[in-house]
């Protein structure tokens, strides 16, 4: 039988004390949102910093594929794809 129909005492303080159980429950989820988003822009700067070269102004045919970095500019646009979902 339901709390409120039986007229119980008890309802108030069960009532607040799932009350502050969801409130918890949504301030944790909410919080990872920042955190994992944050987690993945740290790792584009680090790509960024770190393993994709500058290319320069004028550059020799040959060395187009060496400055195209493929690999590396591949994992940023999946980062940037990742936190644009969010």
């Amino acid at each position: 039988m339901r709390m409120g129909q039986a007229r119980s005492p008890d309802l108030q303080r069960v009532s607040a004390f799932y009350s502050m159980e969801l409130v918890t429950f949504v301030q944790t989820v909410l919080q990872i949102i920042p955190e994992t988003v944050f987690s993945i822009l740290h790792q584009i700067i680090a790509l960024q910093i770190n393993c994709i070269k500058e290319i320069p102004t004028r550059l020799d045919k040959g060395k187009v594929r060496e400055y195209a970095q493929l690999e590396q500019r591949y994992k940023v646009r999946s980062f940037s794809q990742f936190i644009w979902f969010w």
